[in-house]
């Protein structure tokens, strides 16, 4: 026992030591070949974290953040041996580096939020019946709070001291358990998982998780930033390995018993946050979830949002993946009971998405490589679900954040030994983000699909107060409701301002958006401005503004960079009538600025170039 004691004191020694010294993780995002042609605008927009419809996958649960070692000797121990042992310190010195890089590169994107799908385990927390340790995943929290990351909490609900009524899953479920490069339930060294057996402790359990970080002052984690207010009941729980299913989902399940008391804990400690099922594997037939949804929320609610998993087209080739079967029947499981119960919910998919590259799979018993998937196509694809879903009540994605090249997920930053670089998905969702994600309403137009991932032609209307902007793609001639000057962007970031009647069909198959040129200018209020005109754009000296006012008006030019700050200003004084001013522009370094017109009345802001 000396000896051990001795080993393990030396080992946090060398580990203290190499944690000084550790160089910090890096942080810098370059480009794919692909994703450098997008405009330097679109590269540089400023999105806030914890809004929009867009999260990512995040891999920090304390199966993925703790060392192999560590992993291991929980396994063959228990988790409060681990906690007393000199292997958790370790952890903790090792934690920031391991989710630093991923929570920056996140707050670049915007995201609503990160998500694990075993963030919150049972047993990880509360590895004794009534003994509670936060420290492991406060940390965690903290590091991403840092950088306004929330996270989706979702709440594993296995332990081993409260699995009793459970059966031992080792033999169905072994890489969960104890495998070298897996071991998800690390901490459960009986292998049983299943539904709840101590209803009131997993009660407990879940109130004080909840208001440990949900932020209302009331017994919050230290210096809490970034507040947990969506929460996961389980994660593909009607799996074969969820604790709920058999793998075909045929058969009414506790689930909705327990999903209800993780309900009904949440809101005793945070009314207003959210609570959602855990994300449904794909299924063959919604009985599963029919039966949940139809035992719940009758008789009490106890689901804000409905939540799907969508993996399918990460490892199938286009001509084999399809419409119906491989993506809507999921959603439409959940939004039919939606419309039956006329129920104020949401659909998330929180897991989802399409291959680029030529990954392989294994399709069986067989290694296959994957036909050919651009970057652009992969882009294209997913551009037209976000679309498809803001008008049919999917409002929000969450994707892969990080993965290899050509890899089996549906990544947006792309790893590996050139470093991390922003896949084109990464710009193409944060302009629409920045263009839809406070869109009042979206309405499908049309939506043409084919057996495969074609999808030929698609029309989404997004309105915002009052206003109309469309998202089209593959339209053969110009629908009647699209007329005036417009201004089309393509998935790049590319904009172009002409008149409706002279966009060039047929479209293509990436979506182009188009909107008035007011709207992509910002203009505000029209009045009492009657025209404007900014030219050259790019221009390399002088910018000249003209236009026409129709009432004598104080006017100040402003031009501002990508990061806010203002670095001219022109007082141009009352003005009416025609006017026109020259701004000088041979002293700003080249790249994107926004000019501004301000009057007592008028905001009006435009993108330019400056070039030399």
């Amino acid at each position: 026992m000396r000896l051990l004691l001795t080993l393990c004191s030396t080992l946090f020694l060398v580990s203290s030591l190499c944690a000084q010294t550790m160089p910090p993780p890096d942080t810098t995002l370059g480009n794919t070949e692909t994703a450098a042609k997008t405009a330097a605008w679109v590269r540089n927009i400023a999105l806030p974290t914890g809004k929009g419809g867009v999260g990512a996958l995040s891999g920090v649960s304390a199966q993925a953040i703790i060392a192999d070692t560590s992993r291991k000797y929980a396994n063959s121990t228990s988790m409060s041996a681990y906690y007393a042992s000199a292997l958790y310190p370790m952890d903790l010195q090792s934690i920031r580096n391991k989710i630093l890089q991923r929570v920056v590169l996140m707050r670049r994107l915007g995201v609503l939020a990160a998500r694990d799908p075993a963030l919150f385990s049972w047993g990880v927390i509360e590895p004794v019946k009534g003994t509670y340790n936060f420290t492991l995943m406060d940390s965690v929290i903290k590091i991403a709070g840092e950088y306004g990351i929330p996270f989706v909490g979702t709440v594993v609900p296995f332990s081993d001291w409260a699995s009793a009524c459970n059966a031992d899953q080792t033999m169905r479920c072994g890489n969960l358990f104890g495998s070298d490069n897996g071991a998800d339930y690390f901490f459960i060294n009986q292998g049983k998982i299943g539904t709840v057996c101590d209803t009131a402790a997993f009660y407990t359990f879940v109130q004080k998780l909840v208001e440990r970080y949900d932020g209302d002052g009331v017994d919050d984690m230290p210096a809490l930033k970034a507040p947990i207010k969506y929460w996961e009941f389980s994660n593909e729980p009607d799996g074969m390995c969820g604790g709920y299913g058999d793998g075909r989902q045929t058969f009414p399940s506790p689930y909705a018993r327990d999903q209800s008391i993780m309900y009904r804990a949440v809101k005793a400690a945070c009314p207003t946050c959210q609570v959602m099922n855990g994300g449904a594997i794909e299924f063959e037939t919604p009985t599963f979830w029919n039966s949940v949804l139809d035992t719940l929320v009758p008789r009490f609610g106890h689901l804000d949002i409905a939540n799907v998993h969508d993996n399918v087209g990460k490892s199938v080739a286009s001509s084999d993946w399809d419409w119906g079967k491989n993506f809507y029947r999921y959603v439409s499981a959940f939004q039919n009971k939606i419309n039956q119960y006329k129920l104020p919910m949401p659909v998330w998919m929180t897991e989802w998405g399409f291959y680029s590259g030529t990954p392989t799979v294994m399709d069986g018993g067989r290694t296959v490589t994957l036909p050919a998937r651009t970057e652009e196509e992969y882009t294209a694809i997913h551009t037209k679900f976000y679309a498809w879903g803001k008008a049919n009540n999917l409002t929000t994605f969450f994707y892969d954040f990080s993965g290899g090249v050509g890899g089996w997920g549906a990544a947006l930053v792309q790893t590996g030994p050139g470093g991390n670089k922003a896949m084109l998905l990464y710009h193409t969702l944060r302009l629409y983000e920045y263009k839809f994600r406070d869109a009042d309403s979206a309405r499908q137009i049309s939506f043409s699909t084919s057996g495969n991932l074609t999808l030929p032609s698609g029309h989404i209307r997004f309105y915002k107060k009052g206003i109309a902007t469309d998202v089209a793609w593959g339209l053969t001639a110009l629908p009647a409701i699209i007329t005036g000057r417009k201004t089309v962007t393509d998935m790049y970031g590319n904009a172009d301002t002409l008149d409706a009647s002279a966009i060039k069909f047929p479209l293509g198959t990436n979506p182009v958006i188009i909107e008035n040129v007011s709207v992509a200018n910002g203009v505000q209020d029209a009045q009492p401005l009657q025209s404007i005109s900014v030219y050259p754009n790019p221009a390399s000296s002088v910018i000249t503004v003209s236009g026409e006012y129709s009432a004598a008006t104080p006017l100040r030019l402003i031009m501002v960079n990508v990061l806010g700050e203002t670095v001219l200003t022109v007082d141009c004084g009352a003005v009416t009538g025609a006017f026109s001013q020259n701004i000088p522009v041979q002293n700003l370094p080249q790249g994107s600025y926004f000019l501004r017109l301000r009057t007592p009345t008028l905001f009006h802001s435009q993108l330019v170039q400056v070039t030399r």
